[in-house]
């Protein structure tokens, strides 16, 4: 069974295929880079991506980004 992702979880998805940085990450959602770090270290686990690129294949694979 897939872990859902949360709101915050999707946020930080969306501006990654956004292609912001950790830092503009953090600075957009008003948290720090290390919070974006853990984010982004569930989102690989929950989507099972080794990487950002697949972090952006499965966003616009799933509807959560569109190019």
């Amino acid at each position: 069974m897939k872990t859902p992702l949360r709101p915050k979880e999707i946020q930080i998805i969306k501006l990654i295929c956004r292609q912001y940085s950790t830092r503009e990450i953090g600075e957009k959602m008003g948290i720090s880079h290390r919070t974006v770090e853990g984010c982004r270290e569930r989102i690989l686990e929950k989507t099972r991506a080794k990487n950002m690129v697949g972090i952006a294949i499965y966003a616009i694979k799933n509807g959560i980004h569109k190019v």
